[in-house]
């Protein structure tokens, strides 16, 4: 079937390479699928579907295929990214110190006794809405999602990621998306003399941004790898942006050590 394809002209790295691997295959192989039209309906998924995909479900359904499920960490800060874009739900329902805990959970910044402890006054709250409504616009709603963020058990985490990322056009959780987990077709690398340039600068401001939340600094990033010798297009053009990045950017995780 590869050979077919390359004869046919295909040049989807990740769809040739899973089809020459040993398997196993079964029916509902994501690429089989795709060449016969089954599962997603459409032709296999493209680096430029990537960027311009609005519907956060498809892309993390296919980010599972080409690279691996999401781990409890960044299943955590997508979610509390997707979150902050409805944060005047949220704060009337009281909920921001819940969110916030949940973050800083994932980070390693908060035990699980403070993650227990959110969770539960985010249930103890809950009883107290009227039920009704849609998304994070009903204060039921918001609970049910904050509750998933933070329970304890990280199998919760999908729950709360179908929740703030549903099945539907969202241009806004599309983007985070692609700031949190990146091209999924071009895996981040690190050279480890940027690591060490000038004792170690580029991390040490990665490492302020991150803690600080002080996002407006990006850019100076992509000006000390430039001069550190970085010539790595995707990674200096999505630093320079300064605004869209939040906690899980993609660059910074890697600068970071980050998984």
């Amino acid at each position: 079937m590869a050979d077919l394809l390359v004869a046919a002209g295909c040049t989807h790295a990740a769809a040739l390479a899973h089809l020459r691997g040993p398997g196993p295959h079964f029916r509902g192989c994501w690429a089989l699928d795709a060449v016969l039209g089954k599962g997603q309906g459409a032709p296999v998924f493209t680096e430029i579907q990537w960027y311009t995909a609005s519907r956060p479900s498809v892309m993390l359904h296919w980010w599972g295929y080409l690279r691996e499920p999401l781990g409890p960490r960044k299943l955590r800060l997508l979610a509390v990214a997707c979150c902050r874009l409805r944060w005047r739900d949220l704060a009337r329902c009281g909920l921001e110190h819940a969110v916030q805990t949940a973050e800083e959970f994932a980070d390693d910044l908060v035990d699980l006794d403070a993650l227990q402890r959110a969770h539960e006054a985010t249930l103890g709250g809950m009883a107290a809405e009227d039920a009704g409504g849609d998304e994070l616009e009903n204060a039921r709603q918001a609970r049910i999602v904050v509750a998933s963020l933070t329970a304890p058990d990280p199998q919760s985490l999908d729950g709360a990621r179908r929740e703030s990322a549903r099945d539907f056009d969202d241009a806004g959780q599309a983007e985070l998306v692609r700031e949190i987990l990146g091209n999924p077709f071009k895996p981040a690398r690190i050279a480890p003399s940027w690591l060490t340039w000038q004792s170690g600068a580029i991390v040490e401001l990665a490492r302020a941004i991150y803690e600080k939340h002080d996002f407006v600094l990006v850019p100076r990033l992509a000006d000390q790898l430039r001069a550190a010798g970085c010539r790595d297009s995707e990674l200096l053009e999505h630093l320079q942006q300064n605004r869209g990045h939040v906690r899980g950017c993609w660059a910074l995780d890697a600068l970071l050590g980050k998984q």
